[in-house]
């Protein structure tokens, strides 16, 4: 699930994944995110941080709350490298943290690392 308020950037993203035989799908906000769970059932959340009315961080924090989703994995994709900002996705609740623009191959490489 690629979660993303800039629409090209999500679509592109999920397409791309796609290409790679992912089957990536994209949203344009954190309530959008939630609602998505039940239906996708992902395995892998790579979510912007800096999005309008519910930013990434609250979202990967309701879905470390609900153990339905315990074993989700959380990417924060962002602008957003300072190692504060780090500080705060670690203790969200995300798995990784990469900025943008996304290193595709450290993306593959981390997404492969998991499948196993």
């Amino acid at each position: 699930l690629v979660v993303d308020d800039n629409q090209d950037a999500a679509d592109t993203l999920a397409m791309l994944l796609d290409a790679d035989g992912a089957q990536a799908r994209a949203v344009y906000d954190g309530p959008s995110a939630l609602a998505a769970l039940p239906v996708l059932r992902p395995h892998t959340v790579l979510l912007d941080l800096g999005m309008p009315d519910m930013d990434g961080l609250e979202v990967a924090r309701r879905i470390r709350a609900d153990p339905a989703w315990s074993g989700v994995r959380i990417v924060a994709l962002t602008g957003w490298g300072q190692e504060s900002d780090r500080e705060r996705t670690r203790g969200a609740g995300f798995d990784f943290h990469l900025t943008k623009p996304v290193d595709l191959d450290v993306l593959h490489a981390w997404l492969g690392a998991g499948r196993a």
